[in-house]
């Protein structure tokens, strides 16, 4: 697996962890949406999930939000989300 990463920079200082990977779909996906809401500007979100969140991605490119993906050791997934500088 190879980090997936949208976006050329690297992502701003974590404000807010977010660990989703005991949730069942589709709360990890509202969790987070609701999450970004709150994400100050300069700061990103660590989302820690069980699955690849295929759907997520899709509401992040419809938003402008960016992200850079990485497989955890035990399979899981570290996604960091924020705000692209204007």
């Amino acid at each position: 697996y190879k980090p997936l990463m949208n976006h050329p920079t690297l992502p701003p200082p974590v404000g807010i962890t977010l660990d989703t990977r005991e949730l069942p779909p589709p709360e990890p996906l509202v969790q987070a949406l609701e999450a970004l809401d709150d994400l100050p500007q300069g700061q990103s979100l660590r989302l820690l999930i069980a699955r690849e969140p295929h759907p997520l991605y899709q509401s992040l490119r419809a938003s402008g939000h960016v992200w850079k993906t990485d497989l955890q050791d035990d399979y899981s997934f570290q996604i960091l989300i924020w705000h692209p500088a204007p």
